[in-house]
């Protein structure tokens, strides 16, 4: 029999499921939908670049499914119920939506430190990294989610420890779901991740800038080729400013005070996969090609497709 606490579902904050529904579903259906035009295509496939790209495409797949899961479990709840029933720390921990919520707290970090150090060695050892083959771009696709589960374990340790004791209303948020040291360490996680990653690309802007001021090459081969490159730097920076703006700070506020009931810290989250969608669409020719194929088919049919030559290009994903 379920306990009931005082808190009405009618007072609960409407829009933010109603956006975590949308934007989720927006973000997973755009995201699955580069995915299948950039892996179903032969010649991106086999180049270390456009895997790295769709590595990042395939965590915002897993983002979306996260806060639309999330929106639609708490919708379902303010439907079936008067008054939140209270819950316990296991109960929550249990629920799709947060089991979701670990993976991408875990993973975004570590992917994108993993994608960091890819870029400093692309810029710094363009030979070496020329004579990788493709098959380096997928281990570093699929390294950070190997991470998961030694993370996952105490989490689920600590939370099955608190099974029974119902305290917790059924909205679940991830700190419902889990103890709060382990709470604070996955976040930890993600802003040291982050914070390393801004250092890493501090030689990297300084390397690329200088070549822009000097006007040399960054990478042997045609001029088109380190134009792409440069102006990967535009998706770099963009990017980099919106994981400070959406994760870093929310991040290090939650961890500071991991008991806020509010949405508005897991919304600035959620934008970030917005963010990305336009920052990609906006500053790379490739992904609106996949997006919009029938909008320039000189280009699919030439400048994407005309070589399998791999040439790095700088590119930084965060979650």
């Amino acid at each position: 029999m379920l306990d009931f606490s005082t808190k009405r579902t009618a007072d609960y904050d409407k829009f933010s499921i109603f956006i975590y529904i949308s934007e989720g579903l927006f973000v997973l259906l755009v995201n699955m939908f580069l995915a299948v035009r950039l892996f179903t295509n032969r010649h991106l496939r086999a180049q270390k670049e456009f895997v790295v790209i769709g590595s990042c495409i395939i965590f915002d797949i897993f983002f979306g499914i996260t806060y639309f899961s999330a929106g639609l479990y708490r919708f379902i709840v303010i439907l079936q119920y008067d008054y939140f029933p209270l819950v316990s720390m296991f109960d929550c921990f249990a629920t799709v939506h947060n089991q979701l919520f670990i993976i991408i707290t875990i993973m975004a970090g570590i992917q994108l430190l993993a994608t960091a150090i890819d870029r400093f060695f692309c810029i710094f050892f363009p030979f070496s990294y020329i004579r990788l083959q493709v098959e380096y771009a997928y281990c570093l696709m699929f390294i950070s989610y190997f991470f998961v589960v030694p993370l996952w374990i105490p989490g689920a340790v600590g939370a099955f420890q608190n099974r029974e004791i119902k305290n917790f209303t059924m909205n679940c948020l991830l700190n419902q779901s889990i103890p709060v040291l382990w709470y604070t360490n996955y976040r930890i996680i993600r802003i040291l991740c982050t914070v390393l990653c801004i250092l890493i690309y501090i030689p990297v802007f300084s390397k690329v800038f200088y070549s822009v001021y000097k006007h040399t090459r960054l990478i042997p081969g045609s001029s088109r080729n380190n134009t792409r490159l440069l102006n990967m730097t535009k998706t770099v920076g963009l990017i980099t400013g919106s994981t400070f703006v959406l994760f870093t700070i929310p991040d290090l506020i939650t961890m500071l005070y991991p008991f806020i009931t509010s949405n508005i810290f897991y919304l600035m989250n959620l934008n970030k996969g917005v963010v990305n969608i336009l920052i990609f669409m906006t500053t790379q020719k490739t992904l609106r090609t996949l997006m919009f194929p029938m909008k320039d088919k000189n280009m699919m049919n030439s400048e994407m497709f005309s070589s399998r030559k791999v040439t790095p290009t700088i590119l930084i994903h965060a979650v």
